[in-house]
């Protein structure tokens, strides 16, 4: 019998055919992967995630993909059901981080460690940063952005470790990735930062690390004026961080602007603090406790009040960034 730790997969489908069977039997087919007769197309059906599969002590080879397959069946993934625009994209997502999840385990299973493992999580990586921001305005019950940060982080941490062994183009895109998504972890953040010394270099990795210095010292103008130059897929890695800048932002001005006789203009603010729209940051201010006459803010720092409830909402700006790109070309890094 084959040893789990030398196992090595012999399915050459998306999903083995005893799977297939099974989930027929069951009504467990998802609508993406049956035909127009309701049936199972096993050329669209993809092994679906299963968390008691790694603890099993045998694993059959007929259950489990090998490399080429595996990067096959996420290659599928990105092609051909994400761009699926008359599908909402919060069911996409269901459908696609689950088949990960399961490309990711027969990776583990299988202890797999090529070129295709980091081709995979490079685009697993990618996946759940935009799905960060795409569905941030989701309910909790239809999406959970805590999860979600969590696949990502953990496919960060087994990226990097496959970096250690194996050369990847993408190598300076992920670092900075890796700087942004841990710059409120400021041990982590500057740990990092010597982890690939080599590649602090490139113009990404640089931009990357001023906008992190900038946010760590509390520098929101520089903060808004470097993050409008960044890549959108490392853009969006700082997208969750808006809403705590602004506020920051808004406490440093109410402080420094504080006077019965000064008022600001509210279209400068929104200027400084990259806010498109004058609503939103009439709503931040109120919730501040700022007062707002017409189009001037009146700052007073007796009557500042700091809240750290957030909730996520899409920019404009991004928005008009990622309409400009297929999101299947943008998690193959094609842009």
């Amino acid at each position: 019998m084959a040893d789990i730790e030398s196992i090595i997969g012999t399915c050459m489908q998306m999903c083995s055919k005893k799977e297939i069977e099974w989930r027929e039997r069951n009504n467990l087919l998802h609508s993406f992967e049956i035909n127009f007769g309701k049936k199972a197309d096993p050329t669209k059906v993809v092994k679906q995630f299963s968390r008691s599969a790694a603890g099993k002590k045998l694993i059959s080879p007929a259950e489990l993909r090998p490399s080429p397959i595996l990067l096959k069946t996420m290659n599928y993934l990105v092609n051909e059901i994400i761009p699926r625009n008359e599908i909402p994209w919060v069911v996409v997502y269901d459908f696609v981080n689950d088949r990960i999840q399961a490309i990711r385990q027969d990776i583990t299973v299988q202890r797999i460690e090529d070129h295709n493992a980091v081709e995979i999580l490079e685009k697993c990586i990618r996946f759940y940063i935009i799905a960060s921001y795409v569905l941030c305005e989701e309910p909790q019950n239809k999406f959970d952005q805590h999860l979600n940060s969590q696949q990502l982080s953990i496919c960060l941490e087994s990226l990097f470790t496959l970096y250690k062994k194996f050369k990847s183009d993408c190598l300076c895109e992920f670092l900075a990735i890796y700087l942004a998504e841990n710059v409120t972890y400021t041990e982590t953040y500057y740990r990092s930062i010597n982890m690939f010394p080599g590649y602090l270099s490139n113009p990404n990795v640089k931009l990357t690390i001023r906008l992190c210095m900038a946010y760590i010292n509390r520098n929101f103008v520089q903060f808004y004026k470097l993050v409008k130059r960044l890549p959108i897929i490392i853009l969006l890695c700082f997208f969750h961080l808006f809403s705590h800048v602004h506020i920051q932002a808004l406490e440093v001005l109410n402080a420094a602007y504080s006077s019965n006789l000064c008022q600001f203009p509210i279209q400068v603010l929104c200027s400084w603090l990259y806010v498109t729209e004058k609503d939103y940051m009439l709503q931040l201010c109120q919730k501040c406790d700022i007062k707002v006459d017409g189009a001037m803010v009146c700052f007073n720092k007796k009557r500042f009040k700091k809240f750290t409830t957030f909730c996520l909402k899409k920019d404009s700006l991004i928005d008009s960034k990622l309409r400009e790109v297929e999101l299947s070309k943008l998690i193959c890094g094609q842009t």
